[in-house]
């Protein structure tokens, strides 16, 4: 039976769930609130692995490998510098997190400096970065960025709000000791706020805005 054709004559018990339908949540209007948008914590970026004159003879190779010793987890980049001097240009570049690939890049000129988008690592996975030749490396180094990264957030008190752009994101959230819960099921929670959440694996250019409600 559609739910315009039922008739409530007595008081509609919903336990510790509000009523949702159509972006309204009885007795709440959240979509009317203004919201805000969380400011990362930011410190100074550090070279965490470092290393020079690498000869590439054709193929991919493993160049190096970091271990994540990061307390949380990272934004991490590679910047590598090929070998002039009539040596041909290299032609590409690979990161892969825990053995999958995350980042690719195409050849760069012999004599220049190739950046990567700064990868997402958590602690205790283990990124390794390949460069295709032939050709050389003068030299390269894993830099971690210093930039906050959206996983197992600590919302600390702030009231996460309901509308989101994440783009092509996978976001979860945890409430007390329930993880795990995906943002599409946080409508059918509301107002409980949750206390984390969770953004899928992406590159530091494409972190996303979390906005959360203003003084609520």
């Amino acid at each position: 039976m559609p739910l315009s054709k039922i008739v409530v004559d007595g008081t509609l018990n919903m336990g510790n769930y509000p009523l949702v339908g159509r972006k309204i949540i009885a007795p709440y209007r959240p979509y009317t609130w203004e919201t805000e948008t969380i400011q990362y914590n930011e410190t100074s970026p550090r070279n965490v692995v470092e290393g020079s004159d690498v000869w590439l003879y054709g193929g991919e190779e493993l160049i190096t490998t970091w271990t994540c010793d990061s307390p949380n987890p990272c934004y991490v980049r590679a910047i590598i510098t090929s070998r002039g001097g009539g040596l041909k240009a290299l032609k590409g570049a690979r990161i892969a997190v825990n053995g999958d690939t995350v980042y690719t890049t195409g050849s760069w000129a012999a004599g220049t400096t190739k950046t990567t988008d700064a990868v997402l690592v958590c602690p205790g996975e283990v990124l390794e970065l390949y460069a295709t030749g032939p050709g050389a490396i003068d030299n390269f180094s894993l830099v971690e960025t210093g930039h906050e990264a959206p996983v197992n957030l600590d919302l600390k008190g702030r009231f996460l709000a309901l509308e989101q752009d994440f783009g092509d994101l996978t976001a979860t959230l945890t409430f007390g000791e329930e993880v795990d819960v995906p943002f599409s099921d946080y409508i059918n929670r509301f107002p409980y706020a949750p206390d984390k959440i969770t953004l899928g694996r992406h590159t530091l250019e494409n972190r996303p805005v979390i906005n959360v409600y203003k003084g609520v």
